[in-house]
């Protein structure tokens, strides 16, 4: 929820005109490329000898060690009236263009000031331009300020009064160029990627048709162009439909063009709504004339109800050639504020913040005021300022968009039903309501991450959602028959895959949840015969487990895929997506390999741990242990962390000694193969979560282990690049290996990671249960927070809880009537990818119409997320218990 005001904005016209103008003359000075960022030389001040680079340093002023990143140095100065203490270099500026000056200011007992100083031709001072000052602050402060360039050049002024420190000054376009293959650069197949011909009759008058190519003989810049031939009266390519975010209003279209005698070329913008239907479609002027020039279009506004744009080419009359296309994130017009929280609810005794965002930073403060107000009757149950922490990626072509403010309300006490209002200058907003209570977060939703694992059974009927399926499980690779129904679909499809977190997890998810938070999970029983879901639930997964398992080898079976020939892709409902008749041509196929899944000793070992009856202990108990001896005859097995689950569970079940010496031996190899910066190996991505909570899981299940304090310093390192790696506003971890800094959503994976942050926030509660380090809770909170709607779309990612869960998931419970969203109650879909896959920004497929689903990479549930899921939320239950006591 938002609001918006004109407060300290220019006019829609004056913004429009003045920033179109500023484009077409930075790309008629060169390029796209030549709007860039002007650097501010040795922003850092890391740079220089016995001064920093590019600075003059004035009386009182000093190159001072210190800094507040990883930098080493800082400038530090003195002086008793505000004056000036140090200049840049001047800073080449494109007329028009509207930029941003940021930094970070400490002033303990004075105030310091950032400004720039806009230089006439003659070089004096025409303009000065500063941000708010920070006074009193002991703790760095950023400070930003925008504005619209009325000259070509600059300088940043450092400004204090008493003493201050400043440190990573920069100045950065405002603008933030939003598509993909700008140069229409076509592949070895002669395909133009993030483009394709645009089959809209409606875009323009009279017939379309035509073709396109690159044309390497008309170049632009000594690069290829994209030739548009007409054979009707116009023809057109576009681009892939871009979502519009929430904070700008403004939105620059651009691209260079020319065209044959009798031609002419144009660009359009074309605005639909979330279901894909075309709200209005703006023209540029027509471009006639053989020669390269810039085309600009500049709308007023986005039309109301308008989620994605996309950028048409269009040729008419004859042929037509682009190149160097654009659309440009503008400065907005409105100012707009969001309060982003967790929409389920905040654990009393733990770990409470918010991030509040902003498109503008305020005139005159570098901090905001925010509440906590009871929804019923709006009083005030906690108040406090909170200083900007600055922007994500700021300055940087993949920039989030928004100012962010990290607002903590830990030490609110009172429960309740609650709302935050922020108020940043003139404007105001409010998050979502949230509740904040003693077991929020496992009260309010273990019954839904159960039914979830209900919901997605296999070879069985479901009430409310589908008949008994795929009842023709399954024939293995030389033909053979073996009942293998039941079990889960593991996401949405109906693939059973024996993968290292597929059903084996599940079970042992499902059955450790009963284990340790049987008050909460006991109460939940659908069917009231005594045991609750989650147990039931686990027993269901064990039970297909047994199916799955070799009587010869003790091994499992391999993956069981939905039909031969990929069939499995077909989409229909579950109960006739086979005939259910075996021994017929679309029977399910295992396939050849055997499966992988090692969590599924660690779930038969905890089942039997808690299984009244003695012959299902044993049974349990057998089964577990054919296939350890199986899994761990190799010298290679003591290194498997998920094998190391299933020693701790047999020990904890059956009290052999050989389960405690090979879980020591696993400890010993896990923590020789810790890397240097803390992080372990592992299938969790980069982190090694898995093999860091073995550790922490071995430690507390041994507390005389004479590895224990061993292993604690190793999770102290490992939880010390976990934090690093989430100095951010919201605290999201960073994912990848890549070389220098690792990013936000993973540019290899190429989907969704909600089951990473989950497997991590797991982990630290277990290391913070082992150790009491403060700094595990908040880490682990703010990854649950992220997935709970603390996160740039305020996107609650658990069904059926929240103010805004996903429009659609990819799921093909979608052709279930009534079901059309294939929203299963508890789905947690794979989470926020790169926006568009084109820079290193949250981006989630919000359409709710056209193709059948949204896309899988931030919209297909898996079992695996609701697995880790349960796993850290029963954790965080314990330990805000904990704190309690």
């Amino acid at each position: 929820m938002h609001q918006v005001s004109d407060y300290q904005f220019l006019q829609t016209s004056e913004l429009m005109s003045a920033y179109l103008a500023g484009i077409l003359c930075a790309m008629a000075m060169g390029g796209p490329e030549a709007a860039s960022s002007p650097a501010v030389a040795n922003g850092s001040f890391e740079e220089g000898l016995q001064s920093p680079a590019g600075w003059e340093l004035f009386e009182g002023c000093t190159w001072a060690d210190g800094s507040r990143n990883l930098g080493k140095k800082r400038v530090h100065g003195e002086a008793k009236d505000g004056a000036v203490v140090g200049r840049s270099a001047a800073i080449e500026l494109v007329p028009d263009l509207h930029y941003r000056l940021e930094g970070w200011v400490r002033a303990p007992s004075g105030e310091g000031r950032l400004a720039i100083e806009l230089l006439d031709r003659a070089g004096d001072v025409g303009q000065l331009v500063e941000a708010p000052g920070v006074a009193a602050a002991k703790e760095w402060r950023y400070v930003a300020v925008e504005w619209k360039s009325s000259m070509r050049s600059g300088r940043v002024r450092l400004a204090c009064k008493d003493a201050a420190d400043f440190d990573d000054v920069a100045i950065v376009p405002v603008g933030l160029s939003y598509l993909g293959n700008k140069t229409l650069a076509a592949d070895n197949r002669g395909r133009i990627g993030f483009w394709s011909e645009d089959k809209n009759d409606m875009l323009r008058d009279g017939k379309r048709g035509g073709e396109h190519r690159a044309d390497p003989d008309a170049r632009h810049r000594d690069e290829a162009t994209l030739r548009l031939a007409p054979t009707g009266d116009w023809y057109a390519i576009s681009s892939v439909n871009y979502p519009l975010p929430a904070w700008t209003d403004r939105v620059e279209f651009s691209a260079w063009g020319r065209a044959a005698a009798g031609a002419n070329a144009r660009i359009l913008a074309c605005w639909q709504d979330a279901t894909q239907q075309v709200l209005r479609v703006d023209h540029s002027e027509p471009h006639t004339g053989d020669e390269w020039r810039p085309i600009g279009l500049a709308p007023e506004a986005a039309p109301a109800g308008a989620a994605t744009v996309r950028l048409v080419l269009v040729a008419s009359g004859g042929v037509a050639w682009f190149h160097d296309c654009d659309l440009i994130l503008a400065r907005p017009a409105r100012a707009v504020a969001q309060v982003f929280a967790n929409q389920v609810g905040y654990e009393l005794a733990g770990p409470k913040s918010l991030v509040v965002a902003s498109n503008f930073f305020p005139a005159h403060h570098s901090t905001i005021h925010c509440q906590i107000v009871t929804v019923d009757g709006g009083r005030t149950a906690w108040s406090g300022e909170a200083a900007c922490a600055g922007r994500m990626h700021g300055g940087r072509p993949d920039d989030w968009g928004w100012y962010f403010w990290r607002v903590d309300f830990s030490d609110l006490a009172a429960a309740g039903a609650y709302r935050a209002v922020a108020k940043i200058g003139e404007v105001a907003a409010e998050s979502p309501p949230f509740h904040v209570e003693s077991g929020a977060l496992l009260q309010r939703t273990a019954r839904d991450a159960v039914d979830f694992f209900f919901v997605q059974r296999c070879g069985f009927d479901v009430p409310g959602w589908h008949k008994a399926c795929h009842l023709d499980d399954a024939n293995l690779a030389d033909g053979r028959h073996v009942d293998v129904t039941g079990g889960w679909h593991s996401a949405g499809d109906y693939n059973k895959p024996m993968w290292v977190f597929g059903d084996g997890a599940a079970a042992y998810a499902l059955a450790r949840a009963h284990a340790g938070q049987r008050a909460v999970f006991g109460g939940h029983d659908r069917d009231r015969d005594g045991t609750s879901d989650a147990l039931e639930e686990a027993r269901w997964g064990a039970a297909f487990l047994a199916k799955m398992q070799k009587p010869d080898t003790g091994l499992l079976w391999g993956d069981v895929m939905q039909g031969p020939k990929r069939d499995w892709m077909r989409w229909t409902a579950p109960d006739v997506h086979t005939d259910n008749k075996v021994g017929t041509a679309d029977d399910p196929v295992i396939a050849e390999a055997d499966g992988n899944s090692p969590l599924t000793i660690a779930a038969w070992a905890s089942l039997a741990g808690q299984a009244a009856d003695a012959r299902a202990k044993q049974d349990y108990l057998s089964r577990a242990r054919r296939l350890w001896e199986g899994l761990t005859a190799a010298d290679s097995a003591a290194g498997n962390p998920l094998l190391m689950f299933g020693a701790i569970e047999l020990d904890r079940a059956a009290g052999d000694e050989q389960f405690h010496k090979f879980a020591s031996r696993c400890a010993q190899q896990l923590l020789a193969a810790q890397r240097d910066n803390g992080s372990f190996a592992g299938d969790t991505g980069d982190h090694g979560d898995v093999a860091a909570a073995a550790v922490a899981s071995f430690a507390l299940a041994h507390p005389d282990d004479p590895l224990r304090p061993r292993a604690i310093g190793a999770l102290d390192k490992y939880m010390a690049f976990c934090v690093a790696r989430a100095d951010n506003p919201f605290g999201l971890s960073r994912q990848g290996v890549k070389e220098g800094e690792p990013e936000f959503f993973h540019p290899s994976v190429g989907l969704g990671v909600n089951f990473w942050l989950l497997s991590r926030a797991w982990t630290a509660l277990l290391i913070h249960k082992l150790t009491g380090d403060a700094q595990a809770l908040v880490y682990a909170t703010d990854q649950i927070d992220w997935v709970l709607g603390k996160n740039p779309l305020g996107l609650c990612m658990f069904e059926g809880h929240g103010a805004l869960n996903p429009p659609r998931y990819h799921h093909r419970y979608n052709m279930i009537p009534g079901h059309e969203r294939g929203a299963v109650p508890g789905a947690i879909p794979n989470g926020f990818v790169q926006d568009m896959g084109l820079a290193d920004r949250p981006g989630f497929d919000m359409s709710r119409a056209g193709g059948r689903s949204p896309s899988f990479r931030t919209s297909e549930p898996w079992l695996v997320h609701n697995v880790f899921y349960l796993l850290a939320v029963g954790q965080l239950h314990e330990a805000v218990a904990r704190e309690q006591k």
